[in-house]
């Protein structure tokens, strides 16, 4: 491992991502096990393909609302994608609140403050509003900006 890729923190949240990982596993199990009773070819094969992609977000959604910071770049899991961000981009790190999904109530989450004005909200990263949620989110947010030397 070069110096450049050395870990410099990491952070795991949430429990939407265990209990995402079991719905897609137990859609695996099922698919896959009807995968095994087809009869055709076609219908073998179609559901084997929809098995296999239970799987892979299965898989997914346990590696899910994490964040690694190395000396070079920030990568951030989250269920559906993977966001990767040079260090270079990001002016700083804060915490927002807003409402993660349509008519859901507000949560506190992790932004990254873009050199060129952006932000880019990690909703996934995110805590209920309360004083010590935000104060957590708000110890991450420094630990990153520390680490890189941001304002």
């Amino acid at each position: 491992m070069s110096s450049s890729s050395r870990v410099l923190h990491s952070y795991k949240r949430g429990q939407q991502g265990p209990v995402l990982s079991i719905v897609w596993s137990v859609a695996a199990l099922g698919f896959a096990g009807a995968a095994l009773t087809q009869t055709n070819a076609v219908g073998t094969v179609t559901y084997a393909v929809v098995a296999l992609a239970c799987f892979v977000l299965a898989v997914r959604a346990v590696r899910s609302c994490v964040i690694i910071q190395t000396e070079d770049r920030i990568v951030v899991r989250q269920s559906q994608w993977t966001y990767r961000l040079p260090k270079q981009r990001v002016r700083r790190f804060t915490v927002e609140s807003g409402a993660l999904r349509y008519f859901q109530h507000g949560r506190w989450f992790l932004v990254a403050e873009l050199a060129n004005g952006e932000l880019r909200a990690f909703k996934e990263f995110n805590g209920p509003m309360t004083d010590a949620s935000v104060q957590d989110l708000n110890d991450v947010a420094a630990a990153l900006n520390t680490a890189w030397h941001l304002d």
